[in-house]
């Protein structure tokens, strides 16, 4: 069919993005675009979507899987991802250009804040500019990261603890999905764990908090003995304690073992490995693996605190009375995944 329609799309913000100092553009395909591609003009307080289509639209905002729709959230998450402000949209404007004439569709003229912000919000964690080619790319990565973006740009607007770990958890349940690519979930983790320590130099920000803990925080700020009596209830999880307790080796990780194994030492002593555990604990007392901590934390520690929090295994968080040292658990893990998320995408990890 013949690309006969033009539209040109233009986004205006508010506030400037100090990080564009100057006009970036790059072509993007868009689903079934069959080698057409639309123009992308990033600028400092701006973006400008030149694009072809065979038809004339009579709505495109209201229809999720209008191209010229996804074209334009595309453009949003790229944009925000690599600001440090967050400012709201001040206009959009979607005109339909015939000859020199451009007839603009009324329909843009109300819309909502994709990040329902009613300031600018300072933000410390931007992507570079150069991983934008990737959050626009029309391929199953791309859309990846876009799905993760969205979620961890929420995340980083809300005050609200239990907000932020959910759209976090979404964020990385959805690049872990990707990395592992079955419908085990364990599997799917398992991968993104192998991703992660393959790539330990490109964490040095996520190993930078927790080298950070003291060993009184690592050990009283989280429920290492609910998480261990949680995931290996009874004497026949005992093997998958096993299998567990040898993935690690980081002399930190190994004295949280000598500690708190102690709830499930009968388990393993009637299965015969007490001795050999306690081998594998005495061998890597002086072991560093700093990468080893951000997944136990990151994934097995998190894993634990989603299942609980999404399957309404507990209270609503927010039903109490005062702050108590679960917030503080919250608020450790949230700062973890936020920059594990960024780093996983600033680095250009994903295979």
């Amino acid at each position: 069919m013949a690309i006969n329609y033009n539209y040109e799309v233009r986004i205006q913000f508010k506030e400037k993005n100090p990080l564009l100092t100057e006009k970036f553009q790059l072509m993007v395909d868009y689903k079934k675009s069959k080698g057409n591609q639309d123009r992308f003009i990033f600028a400092p307080s701006s973006i400008v979507l030149k694009l072809k289509r065979s038809r004339k639209y009579k709505s495109i905002l209201s229809n999720p899987q209008n191209s010229i729709n996804t074209q334009i959230i595309k453009s949003i998450i790229a944009y925000y991802s690599v600001s440090s402000i967050y400012s709201q949209i001040k206009s959009i404007q979607i005109n339909y250009i015939e000859g020199k004439n451009k007839t603009p569709l009324l329909e843009s003229a109300t819309f909502q804040q994709p990040l329902q912000i009613s300031i600018p919000i300072q933000n410390n964690l931007y992507l570079k500019k150069e991983i934008i080619p990737e959050i626009t790319d029309e391929s199953e990565k791309g859309e990846c990261i876009r799905i993760a973006l969205s979620y961890w740009l929420k995340a980083q607007i809300t005050d609200d603890l239990y907000v932020g770990f959910e759209n976090l958890w979404r964020a990385f349940n959805r690049l872990y999905v990707y990395c592992g690519k079955q419908s085990s979930e364990n599997t799917n983790l398992c991968e993104m764990r192998k991703l992660i320590i393959a790539h330990a130099n490109h964490f040095s920000q996520t190993i930078e908090i927790t080298n950070s803990y003291t060993t009184q925080e690592l050990f009283h700020s989280f429920r290492w003995q609910k998480l261990i009596l949680n995931d290996y209830p009874t004497h026949k999880h005992t093997q998958a304690l096993v299998d567990f307790i040898y993935r690690y080796s980081d002399k930190r990780i190994i004295e949280l073992f000598q500690e708190k194994l102690v709830c499930r030492e009968d388990n393993i002593k009637s299965l015969g490995k007490w001795s050999d555990i306690q081998n594998h604990l005495n061998s890597n007392k002086n072991t560093s693996s700093d990468i080893e901590l951000v997944t136990l934390l990151c994934i097995k520690y998190a894993y634990f605190l989603r299942n609980k929090f999404f399957h309404g295994e507990i209270l609503n968080r927010t039903f109490k009375l005062t702050k108590d040292n679960i917030d503080l658990e919250f608020e450790k893990l949230n700062k973890l995944l936020s920059m594990l998320i960024f780093e996983l995408v600033n680095n250009n990890i994903l295979p």
